[in-house]
């Protein structure tokens, strides 16, 4: 019984931990046409799933005010999940 209350403690913690994450993680998106930054400046992606990550700070300072958007990461998965990612690409909520 105390190992099954251990784990759900874990799990928790393991969950709460990812949920912070992704408040903090940033993607950037080039002149919001779908086209993501990659990590380590590789160039760009159509695919967020390989998209980098960035702290506010860093995608921040890499993003060109011109041309580029920052967008919580957390936004992008939950207009993702109700199909109107397309409003954030066109100037919709950030």
């Amino acid at each position: 019984m105390a190992d099954d209350t251990m784990g759900m403690a874990r799990d928790e913690a393991a969950k709460q931990e990812r949920e912070r994450s992704l408040r903090e993680d940033y993607v950037i998106c080039y002149a919001c046409h779908e086209l993501w930054w990659r990590p380590d400046a590789r160039g760009y992606t159509t695919n967020l799933a390989d998209a980098g990550v960035f702290t506010k700070e860093d995608a921040e300072r890499r993003a060109r005010p011109d041309a580029d958007t920052i967008t919580p990461l957390r936004d992008v998965l939950d207009l993702l999940k109700t199909g109107t990612v397309g409003a954030l690409l066109k100037g919709g909520p950030q």
